[in-house]
């Protein structure tokens, strides 16, 4: 009979799910992983224990927020970045340590020899599910004297192996019922924020966030487009609220902010797909 027992300890690194939804150069620890150019979702993973900042940055590497925290070795934490603010979402464990016991026996016959029982065991290393583990294998042998015939032994029953895994299951985040357009003491204070800001890329920044919580009017498309100086800035306006825009009907009212037949032309396009 030989008898197999494993334990198998998974050694496992942090991760970090990163969720943006303006544009921004994201920094951890000091390097940079991702130029997101819009909303989007970032996976980083093989993070050790300890201490780790995070850093949210504008084109033109201007510091928009910094958060730092602590993660485990096993540990999945979810950040989200918006409105200037680094917020912890969620904090789980990723996958629980594997267990597997395995019994088995071995085919064919015993043979007469004398002596007494012997035990040997082994170290070796397998790989279960993607993980490494350290394995010790004891194999035992009893032997008997005898001088009769061979005993035949009965054929091995089936290898048993029996392994508990724990995945982690993210919940599908809420649908909004029905667009719900932006207020005007908040629109009035994103106007004010666009206005003081001295650099067109700042500027657009600062609509793209915006787009990600709220939604417009054309009549408000049109003052945050006549708020810029350039344009090609009113156009690159037009096209990332464009999706949020809950009267697009009414998007004649670009024309009062436009100057040129071109720029019209390449605004009013953008409603007629």
């Amino acid at each position: 009979m030989i008898a197999w027992m494993m334990t198998l300890v998974a050694a496992m690194a942090g991760e970090m799910e990163i969720q943006t939804a303006q544009p921004a150069r994201i920094l951890v620890d000091g390097v940079l992983v991702q130029q997101a150019t819009g909303p989007m979702v970032l996976q980083v993973s093989d993070l050790p224990a300890g201490m780790h900042k995070v850093e949210f940055r504008g084109p033109r590497g201007r510091l928009l927020a910094a958060r730092e925290l602590v993660i485990a070795d096993d540990e999945w934490v979810q950040l989200a970045f918006g409105q200037g603010q680094i917020q912890i979402l969620d904090r789980q464990v990723l996958v629980a340590p594997v267990t597997a016991s395995v019994s088995m026996a071995a085919p064919g016959m015993q043979v007469a020899v004398a002596g007494q029982p012997a035990q040997t065991s082994e170290t070796v290393s397998v790989s279960l599910g993607g993980m490494s583990a350290s394995v010790t294998v004891t194999e035992s042998t009893t032997s008997t004297t005898t001088v009769a015939q061979p005993v035949v032994v009965p054929p091995a029953q089936p290898v048993t192996e029996h392994v508990v895994v724990h995945h982690v299951v993210q919940e599908p985040a809420p649908v909004q019922a029905s667009p719900q357009v932006i207020s005007g003491s908040d629109f009035q204070s994103l106007l004010a924020r666009v206005q003081a800001e001295s650099f067109s890329d700042d500027k657009l920044s600062l609509i793209q966030s915006a787009s990600g919580y709220h939604w417009f009017r054309c009549e408000q498309v049109a003052r945050l487009m006549g708020s810029l100086t350039f344009s090609d800035d009113q156009i690159a306006a037009a096209r990332i609220l464009r999706p949020r825009i809950v009267d697009p009907q009414n998007h004649h009212v670009f024309n009062d902010v436009l100057d040129f037949s071109d720029d019209k032309q390449a605004v009013q396009a953008m409603f007629m797909q």
